[in-house]
């Protein structure tokens, strides 16, 4: 199996795909405050373009394999990959502040 990046983020540059070969699901999340998932399954052919800072993955979800390019609109377009980044930090950042919910008594608080 090929290399399928973790959802991650690009700080400083969009990111569009275009799909050769294979199916493949994307998607992103959109900015706070609704968080909505955005996601469409490609085929060979279909283009997508992911928005810059946004959380975004793609999967492959046909049974052989996916041949894609992507290209971003810098040449220093950064990466955050959100696991590492709110798993792996150092110091760990507190779990209260990981499962946190708006809709909690301690936000109204």
């Amino acid at each position: 199996m090929g290399h399928q990046p973790s959802t991650h983020t690009h700080p400083r540059a969009t990111e569009i795909m275009t799909v050769l070969e294979g199916s493949l699901e994307v998607g992103f999340v959109t900015s706070n405050l609704e968080n909505r998932l955005i996601t469409k399954i490609l085929q060979k052919g279909d283009v997508f373009v992911f928005p810059v800072g946004l959380v975004h993955y793609q999967r492959n979800v046909g049974n052989g394999n996916v041949v894609a390019i992507s290209d971003l609109s810098s040449q220093n377009p950064g990466v955050i990959t959100i696991a590492n980044a709110v798993f792996g930090s150092a110091p760990e950042i507190h779990s209260f502040l990981i499962t946190f919910n708006r809709s909690s008594k301690q936000w109204q608080n």
